[in-house]
């Protein structure tokens, strides 16, 4: 449904973002309108599209971002309106 590279691209940029590496939101944006538009392509809802990202934030706060005060769940709701909108938009 979704490719790996893709998945991890996301990855990658929320990682960046909570940590707050320089570029990180442009970087975030773009791995955010990849995968939105992936989830089209491939006739994917975009429930199910928000349903992926809340696992791939799960997954990534209990390997990765456990200890990183930028990962709030405030982060983590923006970047699934955004996705939505992404969804809806592009």
């Amino acid at each position: 449904m979704f490719k790996d590279e893709t998945l991890d691209g996301f990855r990658g940029a929320v990682r960046a973002r909570v940590t707050g590496e320089t570029g990180a939101p442009e970087r975030l944006s773009s791995a955010i309108r990849a995968l939105a538009s992936e989830a089209r392509a491939a006739a994917v809802t975009a429930e199910h599209l928000v349903v992926r990202i809340k696992e791939e934030w799960e997954s990534l706060l209990k390997h990765d971002l456990h200890r990183v005060p930028g990962a709030t769940s405030e982060v983590r709701d923006r970047i699934i309106t955004s996705a939505i909108r992404a969804y809806y938009v592009q």
